[in-house]
């Protein structure tokens, strides 16, 4: 590597540093990591085992022995007594009952509403009472005539055995994890190519610089790396925010029990690796479409859009979509989801190699393109 090349990184790191938006996009945008993780992981830990039960109260016009009170305590409702047809739907109207029971003929009649949550909840509770009635009933009648319980009821066996290693709303905060991971990369670079070249056009210190003794090759390279240590930078400080947080969480939260997290040493590598190629590709990227920009403004409007690319994973894990060798294929969509299949331990190592080789490629081509944009005086003086 010439001098002109190191120079040239240590020119764009400064600036780098020196900027305020740039540093705050390597520094605060991963500190939002850690927060996300341990908040909707402590959010859906009390969805999922909170003991707190919603009782729902119901209307009827008859009178309960023992056994129906028991059902009903059973199933979580609380009732109250009314005369009529008429006092139950007032009481409803009030908001004093969520449902209601009309007994007329030996004929229950259930009155609710499905669209409101609470008439709904409380109208499948009145079912499970009615239908536990009646499995009462009917088990007494059998008993009268003497008939065998367990030929009428117990004709087949069933049990449940959970399936352990895969959670949804675990396997949803890991992945939202690593997106914001991606993202943080993603506007590190692209504030940094922002300034670095139509930043650079508009101020008039690249004409400046272009003076200098240094071959436009050497310019590019110098630009290219050092906006690709940034992004590693901050790809690194996210990743162990993001790596820490989740064993952290394991720990404190019960719906990471049975959840598979592989963080052994040789896969925490293997993340660091693909997170150095996506930095190595979203650098060149965003140099490659800011390279086109008259001025800094029109710059980060081109590139606003790449930020909200890094959501389209996500996207993908919520309709079931999982990594084959087609997916290894499309940038951003291959980093994200291949480095949430490493820590869930689901990795394919064919699926890997893809992604490695496809990357290479795509930066090979965008390098290309930036050399090529930067030997045309129209790119390089647009403004």
């Amino acid at each position: 590597m010439t001098n002109n090349v190191l120079e040239t990184i240590k020119k764009e790191l400064r600036g780098i540093v020196r900027d305020k938006k740039s540093l705050l996009m390597m520094i605060i945008t991963p500190l939002m990591i850690p927060m996300f993780i341990f908040v909707f992981s402590l959010m859906y830990n009390d969805m999922m085992y909170s003991e707190e039960v919603d009782t729902y109260t119901i209307g009827i016009n008859y009178s309960m022995n023992n056994i129906e009170k028991k059902l009903i305590k059973d199933v979580g409702l609380e009732v109250n007594n009314y005369s009529s047809k008429e006092e139950m739907q007032t009481a409803y109207d009030e908001g004093n009952i969520d449902a209601y029971i009309m007994l007329e003929n030996n004929k229950y009649t259930i009155y609710c509403n499905d669209m409101i949550e609470n008439s709904s909840m409380a109208s499948y509770g009145i079912v499970s009472y009615l239908d536990g009635y009646n499995n009462y009933l009917a088990q007494n009648y059998l008993l009268g005539i003497n008939a065998d319980l367990n030929s009428v009821y117990n004709n087949i066996n069933y049990d449940f055995e959970q399936i352990t290693g895969s959670n949804d709303l675990v396997d949803l905060i890991i992945n939202m994890g690593f997106i914001f991971a991606i993202m943080a990369i993603t506007l590190t670079a692209v504030y940094g190519a922002t300034d670095s070249t139509a930043g650079e056009k508009e101020r008039g210190t690249l004409e400046t610089f272009l003076t200098f003794p240094i071959k436009s090759n050497e310019l590019i390279l110098g630009k290219y790396l050092a906006i690709s240590i940034s992004c590693f930078v901050t790809s690194v400080i996210s990743m162990i925010l993001t790596l820490c947080s989740l064993s952290i969480c394991r720990g404190m939260f019960e719906i990471y029990n049975d959840v598979i997290l592989n963080l052994n040493i040789s896969s925490v590598l293997l993340v660091f690796i693909i997170m150095l190629c996506y930095s190595l590709f979203i650098s060149g990227l965003c140099i490659a479409i800011a390279s086109f920009s008259k001025s800094y403004k029109e710059a980060q409007s081109a590139l606003t859009p790449l930020s909200m690319l890094v959501m389209i994973p996500m996207f993908f894990d919520m309709f079931g979509i999982t990594m084959n060798p087609l997916i290894s294929l499309i940038p951003v969509v291959n980093h994200s989801l291949l480095i949430n299949d490493i820590v869930c331990g689901k990795a394919n190592i064919f699926n890997i190699i893809i992604m490695f080789a496809s990357t290479i490629l795509y930066v090979i081509l965008i390098i290309y393109c930036i050399t090529k944009q930067y030997k045309s005086e129209k790119i390089l003086f647009s403004f």
